[in-house]
């Protein structure tokens, strides 16, 4: 297998109103592993400057979610700094975004890349994971939708300021990874879906959400989120269970801080200086205490599909359980939990009717 690289002609841009979308279609009749966005864009901040730096002054601050529709239908509905956070820990190591970091007045150049992966890049076999369409027809899109606080202003997105803070030269290039070797069918299709947004609005414990899903769990990725963007002290601790099976947290809670840390592990260890200060509202923007807003939690442990959690092997009404209090950072008046699922499915006459790969591993059916 060769990996093919096509960009698409023509760079998206900011669509014409708050909220709305923007949409490139993709080459059918492929095997698509990734597609790449490369985001790029200028931030001015006006004499006087800026107060604080939010969402990790990430442009993806400014999208809403990413897309990717077969035919009209939602194969990726994403927030896109949690897709963001995601593409820097398949990294296994710092990004080479440039995101906002002086609040200062100034003209700044961003850039920052998403990546979303239908294969898996902790995979022992990436590509036995990847997206081939239903009907080789298809109209196959990627694209974003817009924050709808605004099209071009940054206040309350990337920085709070009580002076202009605007986007210009906003652009994103995409770049399709694929390959002709349809004749060699994946295993599954990966389905990357937000499926809860729930305020947090007093003091909770064990407070529980119910992951619904009809066949294979690979990843899981728990945000916490605010009307300043993204934050890392409502959650303090979590569980993963289902009627019958624990699968974190077997004693209890366990403490949300620590066991982001702890799963670092699996991206390789590293902490990046942006991973320290992604989630703080602070001037300097300088690393303190880890502050964590996102966990994502990778259920293909070792690279290998056994290890992914099977609705069926692991009981009824799978949840996760949620301790923790509204934020207290300064300025924030709503807290919120969203978190987005990397399920995977079968699909007749799609996907490959065995359940193993070539390198012997037995895979869930």
């Amino acid at each position: 297998m060769n990996a093919n690289y096509r960009a698409q002609l023509g760079a998206l841009g900011v669509p014409t109103q708050a909220g709305g979308s923007t949409l490139s279609r993709l080459l059918n009749s492929v095997r698509t592993g990734y597609i790449r966005m490369e985001l790029t864009g200028t931030v001015t901040i006006a004499a006087g400057g800026a107060t604080t730096v939010l969402n990790g002054g990430r442009l993806s601050s400014f999208l809403n979610q990413i897309l990717f529709f077969e035919n009209g239908n939602p194969l990726v509905q994403r927030d896109a700094r949690s897709m963001s956070r995601v593409t820097e820990l398949l990294g296994m190591g710092p990004s080479g975004n440039i995101n906002l970091t002086a609040v200062g007045a100034a003209v700044q150049q961003l850039r920052e890349t998403i990546l979303v992966p239908f294969a898996w890049p902790l995979a022992v076999n990436p590509w036995e994971t990847c997206f081939v369409a239903i009907d080789p027809n298809a109209v196959n899109t990627v694209g974003y939708t817009f924050n709808p606080l605004s099209l071009t202003n940054g206040i309350g997105v990337i920085a709070t300021s009580a002076n202009a803070v605007t986007l210009s030269n906003f652009n994103v290039n995409i770049v399709q990874v694929f390959d002709y070797d349809t004749q060699i069918r994946p295993l599954y299709r990966p389905y990357m879906i937000d499926y809860l947004m729930a305020p947090i609005t007093g003091n909770v414990a064990d407070l529980p959400f119910y992951i619904d899903y009809p066949d294979i769990l690979r990843s899981l990725a728990i945000q916490q989120d605010s009307n300043l963007g993204l934050v890392g002290d409502i959650i303090t601790g979590y569980q993963l269970r289902s009627d019958t099976v624990q699968i974190d947290g077997t004693t209890g809670d366990l403490n949300f801080q620590d066991y982001v840390q702890q799963q670092m592990l699996d991206y390789g260890g590293a902490f990046s200086e942006e991973f320290l200060r992604l989630s703080r509202n602070v001037v300097p923007l300088a690393p303190q205490s880890i502050d964590p807003s996102l966990l994502l939690r990778n259920f293909q442990t070792a690279g290998r599909l056994s290890n992914t959690l099977v609705k069926a092997q692991w009981g009824q009404t799978p949840r996760i359980l949620i301790t923790g209090a509204p934020s207290g950072v300064a300025g924030v008046t709503s807290s919120f939990i969203r978190a987005g699922m990397d399920r995977l499915q079968k699909v007749p006459g799609v996907t490959s009717a065995t359940n193993h790969t070539s390198t012997g591993q037995a895979v869930p059916v």
